[in-house]
């Protein structure tokens, strides 16, 4: 998305407007250092401004698909504990709840030792 608004109206500017060329030029090049020079230095900047959170460098815990999708059923179900009952107790969507807490049960059974969707 970056650069598409200003390449759009550098590109609708009339044919006989002076000094086009220049500034489709000047456009495009602003367009090309932005995205190539922040592209390529964010992961630096977040480094060296300490921006990396959680565990220490190098020992960091990735999530398998299949423990991604336990982890999100189990997250869904758990809002939709906060939102099934009324404000005086009494269960709302019970049916809905129990298919919630039901796809979480399944999403956990079934974690594989080895994961097939990342090896």
């Amino acid at each position: 998305m970056r650069g598409v608004v200003s390449l759009a109206i550098v590109l609708a500017l009339p044919a006989e407007m002076p000094n086009r060329d220049i500034m489709q030029i000047a456009t495009f090049v602003v367009i090309l250092v932005t995205v190539l020079g922040q592209g390529t230095t964010i992961g630096w900047v977040i480094r060296m401004t300490g921006g990396e959170r959680g565990p220490s460098r190098g020992q960091r815990h990735h999530l398998s698909v299949s423990q991604a999708r336990a982890l999100i059923a189990r997250s869904q179900e758990h809002a939709m504990r906060q939102l099934a009952f009324a404000p005086d107790g009494q269960i709302v969507h019970s049916r809905l709840l129990e298919q919630y807490a039901y796809r979480a049960e399944l999403a956990e059974r079934f974690i594989p030792t080895v994961d097939c969707y990342n090896p």
